[in-house]
């Protein structure tokens, strides 16, 4: 192992990985605290640093096809959790420790967004959850510092990845959804404005970007789908309101922010109007789909054998997320938005139209090609094989 090595993979994962993991649309606060911070402590804390070379060891291979890279990112992400385990025996209390918190969110990423340690995303996730919940949900009350609202929303978003899973596989079974975990760090996060401001549910969230009670409503649509069971009526009747009151925001965001479409706008203020209008679209995809699962839900087909089924062109809500994929065809930031991942992926399975799921297939692949993500492969892996299976061809 080259001795320049560790600089280059510290130098890759500032310059290339650490944009990817948070979100552009949020007070770029959050990305310079976290990475001082991350700077600042990898020099004391061992498993810190290996989680950081393990990660962009990873996103080189990713991006790369470089097999080296991923033997070399296995090499350090194993000697991150060695490290990690130390510091966990150690006299000092690591529910307090931002270095060891860091660490674990890298680990739980390196299995999200890297190959080779997916299966290990529950244990860490977990671990991340004891930590959230002692130092802010049972401790303190309140969240005061910008990491901590990451650390929050990242364990959130962790959680809604884990409980959804792949539509063709039921989801983790080392993970079971925590309502009241999730309801205390949803509290949390709505009595937290870091930075107020014209816009500060956007400003304020790095990692979620969207109200968390969407990404919730997401997941309990979602169980309801592959369990092999009829629909729960309570939770049917549970989310109901919710997606109605979704669906009438949904009629007041449909047409594009006028200084997203003029092409003359200052670098600046073209930058923000597409940030913005890539925050919005993303929040109309997950309304789209709970409109489109709950509509499912209601009708007479068992919805508990499999994956959602494909509906009309003319569907409203499919119509509106045709609009939504051709207006980002080349839109840098939507490309790089890790949270419009899941709801891509999904909205495939509802297409029809050969010229829908080339639309869906084109998105997911430079989202592939830009983020260097396992986890798009592994959406778009999914959802092509149920789409063969649709067309009768053999897999």
């Amino acid at each position: 192992m080259s001795r320049e090595l560790p600089a280059i993979l510290s130098q890759h994962f500032v310059e290339r990985y650490f944009d990817l993991i948070l979100l552009p649309s949020s007070h770029r606060g959050f990305h310079d605290d976290w990475l001082a911070g991350i700077k600042n402590l990898m020099s004391s804390h061992d498993g810190l640093y290996y989680s950081v070379l393990a990660c962009s060891a990873s996103h080189i291979h990713l991006l790369n096809n470089s097999t080296p890279a991923q033997s070399f990112s296995l090499q350090y992400y194993s000697s991150a959790t060695k490290a990690l385990s130390v510091q966990l025996t150690g006299p000092a209390d690591p529910e307090d420790d931002n270095g060891l918190l860091m660490t674990v969110v890298l680990l739980y990423l390196h299995g999200c967004m890297g190959l080779g340690t997916y299966s290990d995303i529950p244990i860490h996730v977990n671990a991340a959850m004891r930590i959230v919940r002692s130092r802010f949900l049972e401790g303190s009350g309140t969240i005061q510092y910008l990491f901590d609202r990451i650390a929050v929303e990242s364990v959130l978003y962790q959680i809604f990845l884990m409980s959804t899973g792949l539509w063709t596989q039921a989801p983790e079974a080392d993970f079971t959804f925590d309502d009241h975990f999730w309801g205390q760090a949803e509290d949390i996060l709505d009595r937290c404005h870091l930075f107020p401001g014209n816009d500060t549910a956007t400003l304020n969230s790095p990692v979620l970007g969207l109200p968390p009670a969407l990404f919730r409503l997401s997941f309990l649509l979602r169980s309801q789908f592959g369990c092999g069971l009829f629909p729960d009526p309570a939770v049917v009747n549970q989310v109901r309101s919710e997606v109605e009151d979704w669906e009438l925001a949904l009629l007041l965001l449909d047409e594009p922010f006028p200084s997203f479409v003029e092409h003359n706008s200052a670098p600046q203020a073209a930058y923000e109007a597409e940030a913005q209008q890539v925050h919005r679209d993303a929040k109309c995809l997950y309304a789209l789909i709970a409109s489109l699962l709950l509509g499912q839900l209601d009708r007479d087909n068992d919805p508990g054998s499999g994956p959602p089924l494909p509906e009309s062109p003319e569907a409203w809500q499919v119509a509106k997320a045709v609009r939504i994929l051709k207006r980002h065809k080349r839109t840098v930031g939507w490309t790089k938005c890790f949270i419009g991942n899941w709801p891509v992926y999904t909205i495939g399975f509802f297409m029809t139209a050969s010229q829908d799921q080339e639309l869906v297939r084109d998105d997911l692949q430079r989202r592939c090609d830009a983020m260097g993500s396992a986890q798009v492969a592994r959406f778009k892996q999914d959802l092509e094989k149920v789409w063969a299976q649709r067309r009768g061809d053999s897999i």
